[in-house]
């Protein structure tokens, strides 16, 4: 019985970790804006020094994801995204929100992993906490009226060629993907 007990106990942290890990928060999902929700109210500069702000008039349809970096899914969502920034950066506005991480923090690991799309530290997670209450990475796809047309998380992560269905989408509703 106290064998059983001692494993108990060496498995428990363990599985706890584990647990944790994989959803890169530990916490069930509680809430999180939908397809057909419009996008919150966001004003934010990027490391490009472009402001992003929704008040306005969307000029062009969005990718938004947040991140962490030492989240084990968004370091394998991340390149991917970086290559879909790649092809689609005159066509669509990308954000790459940083939950709880600052610029410096960010910058390194931007500069370690050669990415160029720009990025929007969240320190306090007041962006990210209009989005959704748990869980990184989570990408939202939205048309120019500002409405969300398509969410991914680390249940699903996408991978480069469902993000570009996705994006050849929406932006066939608003003339075309001109490429």
């Amino acid at each position: 019985m106290v064998k059983e007990l001692r494993k108990f106990f060496v498995w428990l942290p363990i599985l706890w970790l584990a647990g944790m890990l994989l959803s890169c928060e530990g916490m069930d999902e509680v809430r999180s804006l939908q397809v057909g929700d419009r996008v919150p109210i966001v004003h934010l500069v990027g490391s490009d020094g472009r402001m992003f702000d929704t008040t306005s008039p969307l000029t062009r349809p969005g990718v938004i994801v947040f991140f962490h970096t030492s989240c084990p899914d968004c370091q394998q969502e991340l390149p991917v995204l970086q290559k879909v920034y790649e092809a689609y950066k005159s066509e669509v506005a990308f954000l790459a929100v940083g939950r709880k991480q600052g610029e410096t923090e960010i910058t390194a690991y931007w500069q370690s992993q050669g990415f160029s799309m720009p990025y929007y530290p969240d320190t306090d997670a007041s962006i990210y906490g209009q989005f959704a209450s748990s869980g990184v990475p989570r990408v939202y796809i939205i048309d120019r009226r500002g409405i969300i047309v398509r969410t991914f998380d680390d249940a699903a992560l996408p991978v480069y060629n469902t993000l570009s269905v996705a994006l050849d989408e929406v932006l066939s509703q608003v003339g075309g993907k001109a490429g």
